[in-house]
């Protein structure tokens, strides 16, 4: 895929370098449906504004685990 920062998509070699990931475990986040993805041909790519909500909302996720944590 095109190194161009101003595409909607980003591929998988682009969100493990993102995320300090490896490329198996964003192909795995993919496959399980963790990371919204879709699927073109043979390449798997994520747009960036539906990465960005669903990195919200593991955020909101862990910090309401942490707060449930802290009151038991």
């Amino acid at each position: 895929m095109s190194n161009n920062n101003n595409s909607k998509y980003l591929d998988v070699e682009q969100v493990a370098t993102m995320f300090g990931l490896s490329k198996k475990t964003i192909y795995h986040m993919h496959s399980t449906g963790y990371l919204p993805s879709i699927k073109l041909g043979s390449r798997v790519l994520f747009d960036k504004k539906e990465l960005r909500e669903r990195i919200e909302e593991i955020k909101e996720e862990t910090r309401k685990k942490k707060k449930k944590n802290s009151e038991t």
